[in-house]
């Protein structure tokens, strides 16, 4: 495992072109040791000069229903950017990543149980991997588990609801599901979870962190929608 060090704290310096306003408005979302979360919006007709102080996800927000999941950009720390007229959520890498890209390729073949924990992986590097999770009204199940294997955030888009379920062993050695938790929030919502051990317990169903293998089931007449982010 890697030494993590700190990277520099300072938000994206940003900078109006041809815009009525000095910056895009930005709001703070969340903020561990490891990301800052924000959401940024660029006015009809502005374009905004972006300095990236860290290494920088910024994946535009498109809420028409049926539209295509735009593709995520990452930045890396002191490059620039122009941002265009949109919505944008932006994740901010505050530390150097914890395992090196050889330990997570051996780490994901390794799990008993599947490592995908989206719909559509977006984008991959040394730092980070990107998913698309969609769900349609009331989709999901029960039994489609999964782990994580790395620490990792997502963002709602729009208000969702789901419910979780954590693998139990029924008679016969077959696996079934048991409801453990609710999930809910309202349109921008983060959910932030920390992985500092790897895998399942001996048994292979145990997660070594509570949590971390679950399914989800969508408790509503609306498609669930969020972006999430694991951090290496």
């Amino acid at each position: 495992r890697r030494s993590t060090t700190a990277l520099g704290c300072r938000s994206s310096e940003v900078r109006s072109i041809g815009a009525r306003h000095p910056t895009m408005p930005t709001r703070f979302l969340r903020e561990v040791p490891r990301l800052r979360v924000l959401h940024q919006t660029v006015e009809d007709g502005a374009e905004e000069e972006v300095k990236h102080e860290v290494p920088t996800v910024r994946w535009e927000v498109i809420m028409l229903e049926n539209a295509p999941t735009p593709q995520p950009n990452f930045f890396p720390a002191g490059s620039s950017a122009r941002v265009g007229a949109g919505e944008w959520l932006v994740f901010e890498l505050l530390m150097e990543p914890e395992r090196a890209v050889e330990h997570v390729e051996e780490l994901l073949p390794r799990a008993e149980w599947p490592t995908e924990v989206g719909s559509v992986l977006m984008f991959e590097n040394e730092s980070c991997r990107l998913w698309d999770f969609r769900m349609p009204p009331r989709g999901g199940n029960r039994l489609d588990f999964h782990v994580h294997c790395l620490s990792y955030a997502f963002v709602l888009l729009g208000h969702g609801k789901l419910q979780v379920f954590k693998p139990v062993e029924l008679e016969g050695g077959k696996i079934g599901a048991e409801p453990c938790a609710v999930l809910e929030r309202d349109h921008l919502g983060v959910v932030w979870s920390e992985r500092s051990t790897d895998l399942v317990q001996a048994d292979g169903i145990s997660p070594t962190v509570p949590g971390a293998l679950h399914a989800v089931e969508n408790l509503l007449d609306t498609e669930f929608r969020e972006y999430l982010i694991e951090l290496k």
